[in-house]
């Protein structure tokens, strides 16, 4: 083992990967710093395995990527790619959730960027315990980290949390990466995803994000503003088939679109979902 004055460590070995996401680069502070390790927490069903492939997305446009997944099979996992868009042939998936099989597939394809979706579901055959237990889970976790930070790669490992905000499993996991974020929703019905830790970057801070049919996007982006747009037309559509419905709802349109967003507003716009998709 070697060591360096401080002033003597070269700068391109904490370089920023940046995912091109502008609100998850600011969140990271700048970008992935090679060898960074991630959890990316959040309570089941909140939007965490549609983000983070929307993020392989814009990494494989640069990284090789591989996606292990221990939650949907490979064709559930193709199924929601085509609907995001994110049919990257850069982007590798595997149902490889075996620890020992996964450093294979590394050791095999050596990406950049590894991706575990979950951590609930990771387990090593030298373990005689169940999986999802503890003890798995930090061993595991424990042995990626190390290989990861030894090769400079980056690790980003999905984990289930409880509503107030605990992994479900172990709290002690948190202390072991260098970054946890948590997605969860909010008051206002939106998706918030928040820096509980970083090392590369300010902590305790969050950028607030919707949950659109594309994806998850900025709550303030043109993308957003854009989907609202289509949902008013829409929703005129469904009022033009059924003259019944425009005197149920039309007494809401008004007040729905008086501004371009806020919190009613955006809790109503999802109502018409469920119209749109019973009517049309």
């Amino acid at each position: 083992m070697k060591a360096k004055r401080i002033n003597e460590i070269s700068l391109k070995e904490t370089r920023r990967l940046q995912t091109r996401i502008a609100g998850f680069d600011e969140l990271l502070g700048g970008g992935f710093v090679s060898g960074q390790t991630m959890l990316f927490a959040g309570e089941p069903g909140v939007g965490k395995s549609t983000f983070i492939l929307q993020v392989a997305n814009k990494l494989a446009q640069r990284h090789k990527v591989l996606y292990a997944s221990g939650e949907e099979s490979l064709p559930q996992l193709r199924l929601r790619a085509d609907r995001l868009n994110t049919l990257n042939p850069r982007i590798w998936c595997s149902e490889a959730i075996c620890l020992e099989e996964l450093f294979e597939l590394i050791n095999k394809l050596d990406p950049q960027f590894i991706i575990v979706d979950s951590l609930q579901m990771l387990h090593s055959l030298k373990l005689k315990i169940r999986q999802g237990s503890p003890s798995q889970m930090r061993f595991c976790l424990n042995a990626l980290i190390k290989s990861c930070k030894k090769k400079e790669k980056n690790l980003i490992v999905i984990g289930h949390s409880t509503k107030s905000g605990l992994i479900a499993g172990l709290m002690t996991l948190q202390h072991m990466v260098d970054t946890t974020f948590f997605m969860r929703t909010t008051d206002d019905n939106l998706i918030e995803i928040y820096s509980r830790k970083n090392r590369f970057g300010a902590s305790r801070i969050g950028w607030k994000v919707m949950m659109l049919p594309q994806g998850i996007y900025d709550a303030s982006s043109k993308e957003t503003a854009r989907e609202i747009k289509l949902k008013w037309e829409k929703i005129e559509k469904i009022l033009n088939k059924s003259w019944s419905n425009r005197l149920v709802v039309r007494s809401d349109m008004k007040y729905l679109f008086d501004k371009a967003f806020g919190k009613e507003n955006l809790k109503k716009i999802q109502s018409f979902d469920i119209i749109y998709h019973l009517k049309d």
